[in-house]
């Protein structure tokens, strides 16, 4: 279905693929993420995304990419539901090359508060807090 609603409004630029084992070629290809869900856990996609400099538009739902993503800094945050937002902000930061290259370099920085050292030291710090 999607992929006829594709050929018959001549979308470019877009492909639905199949499932890979090589997700860090999908990503190292990627430009833009996009997180459609009305309920998101702590998302590790956006995280891998970032990892790879892929900002990403998302949904502002209760819980999950607000937790990761700095509105108009590494990504887009788009008040949950509004379809009409998210499809002009899609189109408008395609079409914007310097947003994304801000963007993308942005979430290389801004993904280094999820390292392994990161992440135990804060941990360290919890724990540290409760004796």
């Amino acid at each position: 279905m999607l992929d006829n609603y594709i050929i018959k409004n001549s979308i470019k630029n877009v492909t639905i693929s199949d499932f890979t084992k090589d997700i860090n070629e999908v990503y190292k290809n990627a430009r833009l993420l996009l997180v459609t869900s009305f309920f998101e856990g702590f998302s590790m996609v956006l995280i891998e995304a970032m990892y790879y400099g892929v900002p990403a538009i998302a949904f502002d739902v209760h819980s999950g990419p607000r937790e990761i993503i700095y509105n108009n800094e590494t990504g887009f945050l788009v008040e949950d539901g509004n379809i009409g937002k998210f499809v002009d902000l899609l189109s408008a930061v395609l079409n914007d090359e310097s947003t994304l290259e801000y963007m993308s370099y942005n979430a290389r920085l801004r993904v280094n508060k999820y390292r392994i050292d990161e992440v135990c030291n804060k941990w360290g710090e919890i724990m540290e807090g409760v004796k």
